[in-house]
């Protein structure tokens, strides 16, 4: 397996930070200029092109709906956006969705030791208990101590296995500038995908991405952020880790019953940067 070269980021979180600050919703959508971003983008040179049109606003139906099920992602990218929400988003469009299946060809309740921990932090069932939601298989996790290390192969691709018949299809491919960080269920026939991108050819400015799938439909949803800098793409990198983090501690016969005082901090979690 090839590992990603990338440096490693080490954040010392703090457990009681694994959840999302209610004050997030009180803060003001000042997207549309940016947010606190003018001293990291002037860091970086010109802005690359904006979104076009309108933002989603209270036209998108499903995309609203959704809101309760999208607060993690949200959460996550308002570090990056203050006052981010989800009708912020620009939708893309919708396309339909042909996924091809193959055979399953490993044991789900014996995943290779490398690769379980992370299937277990990345993975989610949907409500009916059919389907496994797996929001990138080429991630890696270890845990030592009070360490959580994350790796894996360079591109991320996720994945839709049926347990109906034991068969997988391949839900996107991308790498090594974009990937895949989050996941949701919103019914038993509709799920959530998380993403970002790169959006120049240096590495200086994001974007965060989000797909809605329909297994019932067959097509997909697909919206955009505001592109934003490198600066504040850590913002939103180090939200996505203390997401991990919290699930960490949320795994059945995990590190929960071993948690420190509020006063005290928790487990260092080393990410390869992405």
């Amino acid at each position: 397996m090839r590992f990603r070269t990338r440096s490693a980021l080490v954040l010392a979180l703090a457990v009681a930070c694994a959840s999302c600050s209610s004050k997030d919703d009180m803060l003001v959508d000042r997207t549309a200029d940016g947010g606190n971003s003018a001293d990291s983008a002037a860091a970086v040179g010109r802005v690359p092109p904006q979104p076009m049109g309108p933002q989603v606003g209270r036209s998108d139906p499903v995309l609203n709906a959704a809101g309760p099920v999208l607060r993690d992602w949200v959460t996550m990218w308002q570090a990056a956006l203050p006052g981010f929400a989800v009708d912020s988003t620009w939708k893309v469009g919708i396309e339909r969705w042909k996924p091809t299946h193959r055979l399953i060809e490993r044991n789900l309740e014996q995943l290779e030791s490398e690769t379980e921990l992370a299937y277990r932090l990345l993975t989610m069932r949907s409500p009916d208990g059919r389907y496994i939601l797996n929001v990138d298989s080429y991630q890696v996790a270890f845990a030592k101590d009070d360490t959580l290390e994350m790796g894996g192969e360079p591109d991320s691709q996720p994945l839709l296995m049926d347990l109906a018949d034991s068969t997988e299809a391949v839900l996107q491919f991308c790498g090594p500038g974009c990937g895949y960080h989050w996941g949701a269920w919103l019914s038993s026939s509709r799920f959530a995908l998380g993403g970002w991108q790169v959006v120049d050819d240096y590495g200086h400015w994001y974007q965060g991405s989000l797909a809605i799938y329909s297994i019932r439909d067959l097509d997909v949803r697909r919206y955009e952020t505001r592109v934003v800098p490198a600066g504040d793409y850590i913002r939103y990198q180090a939200a996505w880790k203390r997401w991990l983090l919290g699930r960490y501690h949320r795994l059945p016969g995990g590190p929960q019953a071993q948690l420190v005082p509020e006063t005290g901090h928790g487990p260092t979690i080393v990410v390869s940067s992405r």
